[in-house]
């Protein structure tokens, strides 16, 4: 069974995307929609998940590449 959230890195694995990118975008508000659980109590920051199905409609509606101009 395909897990249904997918870490930034596993993103980055899976589809050959950057971790550095996801982060760029994540913070402009660009990319695939990714959901962000919070840590414990007292703990900063959290853990981001992707889910796939979102990362795979996010890259759908990507311009298909190859056309540019030089």
């Amino acid at each position: 069974m395909e897990k249904q959230n997918l870490t930034e890195k596993e993103v980055s694995e899976k589809y050959s995307i950057g971790l550095r990118l996801l982060r760029n975008m994540r913070m402009h508000g660009e990319g695939p929609t990714f959901i962000k659980i919070s840590g414990t109590l007292g703990e900063t920051g959290g853990r981001i998940v992707y889910p796939v199905a979102a990362v795979d409609a996010w890259l759908s509606s990507m311009p298909a590449g190859g056309g540019g101009s030089r």
